[in-house]
């Protein structure tokens, strides 16, 4: 049942980041646009604010890593966590609960990046989009890998434990 809370931990730190660099490319490219960094920057100073941009636009591939680098620690720490059957139950509850919240992310990031001024800077984050558009099925996904393998790999006896 803790594996489907860092699954909510999972979403909110893909939320975080995902808000955070479509804000941080929105910044970037309106200093860039900027009038004043036209006629006031050295070349070298705009191939600096360009690399800054295309560095921050990085964390796109990276937001790819710390979903799907969450999810299967949260996979494989089901693997060393026991557990009885008799909490099945409680766990789908947390499941349905996991996916819900979930749904409100994934319509949050969908109103944030449809808004006029961050779409632009949106459609150039395309693996966050697509995780966010994605991210119940992703969050489904993972819950129910995490309840195949703490409730249906049967009882194991972990080493070092005294019964």
């Amino acid at each position: 049942m803790a594996n489907v809370a860092d699954m909510i931990f999972l979403m909110g730190v893909a939320m975080m980041i995902g808000i955070g660099v479509l804000i941080s490319l929105y910044v970037n490219s309106q200093i860039m646009a900027s009038p004043v960094v036209n006629s006031t920057f050295t070349t070298q100073q705009k191939s600096l604010a360009t690399t800054s941009y295309n560095t921050v636009l990085m964390f796109d591939y990276l937001a790819v890593f710390i979903v799907f680098g969450i999810g299967m620690v949260g996979v494989i720490s089901a693997l060393y966590i026991r557990s009885n059957a008799v909490f099945f139950i409680f766990m789908v509850v947390l499941q349905a609960i996991a996916v819900a919240v979930s749904t409100i992310f994934s319509n949050i990031w969908y109103s944030v990046a449809t808004t006029t001024q961050l779409v632009s800077q949106a459609n150039k984050m395309t693996y966050t989009t697509a995780i966010f558009n994605n991210l119940p099925l992703i969050i489904l996904g993972f819950t129910v890998m995490v309840g195949i393998i703490s409730y249906g790999v049967g009882q194991r006896k972990a080493s070092g434990y005294a019964d």
